[in-house]
């Protein structure tokens, strides 16, 4: 990951989890976590009737599989709790693509 990641890593744990005694904040990197957060993306744009139904209960998009975006799952006690994806503009890197 870019320099900063970790940074953010830690900031996002302290926000999210003021409530969460055993809260952890992950960068999505294995096909597991990432499956975790695009189930519970899922759940929450169904929850607000943001996107269709679909049979796989996952969603994500195709800015998932370009190097410049990283996502984050927020669990607490092996619960996903929150997601967030963070899009890095660096042109320097060729990193130009953000939703």
């Amino acid at each position: 990951p870019p320099p900063g990641i970790n940074h953010l890593r830690t900031v996002l744990r302290v926000l999210f989890s003021r409530n969460m005694r055993n809260a952890e904040c992950r960068l999505a990197l294995n096909p597991e976590t990432r499956e975790r957060v695009f189930r519970l993306r899922y759940e929450c744009y169904r929850r607000t009737g943001a996107i269709p139904p679909n049979v796989t209960g996952l969603f994500s998009d195709s800015y998932d599989e370009l190097p410049n975006h990283f996502s984050f799952l927020l669990e607490n006690e092996s619960t996903a709790q929150a997601t967030v994806r963070i899009s890095v503009v660096r042109p320097d890197l060729g990193w130009t693509a953000a939703p």
